[in-house]
């Protein structure tokens, strides 16, 4: 054999596929990581859509709003509602609500039982689950 010619190495095999396999792991982490921050910014766009749509519409309501204020009829009810003022010659009534009555007292057979109260007691005691719903029957 002639000195010139080398036998081929088993390692250089060996370095070249490990420098492929780190560059392909590289490639692969790369694309993982614009995979999740595309989808990242496409969450962003559909939140960012989603409150310009809210923006929009509170936007109308505000400019309708603001053409219903010029009236006279919705400045003489902002007047009236808003600062308490009145028309020569009219008289304010205010009227407050009502008091709540104090409700009845709950008698033992009223107080509400839970379902599956109901039907241990359908099933083990029954004259108690009917003496219940008679009651209950009774007192709405």
């Amino acid at each position: 054999m002639n000195r010139l010619q080398k036998k081929p190495s088993r390692f250089r095999g060996a370095w070249l596929i490990a420098v492929l396999g780190v560059v392909a792991v590289l490639a692969v982490g790369s694309l993982v990581r614009e995979t999740l921050r595309s989808r990242q910014i496409d969450r962003e766009i559909a939140a960012l859509q989603a409150e310009s749509a809210s923006l929009q519409a509170r936007n109308f309501e505000l400019l309708s709003m603001n053409a219903n204020l010029g009236t006279p009829d919705s400045l003489e009810r902002k007047a009236r509602l808003d600062l308490n003022l009145r028309k020569d010659g009219e008289q304010v009534v205010i009227l407050r609500p009502a008091e709540p009555s104090a409700a009845p007292p709950v008698l033992e057979s009223q107080t509400p039982w839970s379902n599956p109260s109901k039907w241990w007691a359908y099933f083990t005691d029954r004259s108690a689950y009917d003496e219940h719903l008679r009651a209950a029957r009774a007192n709405p």
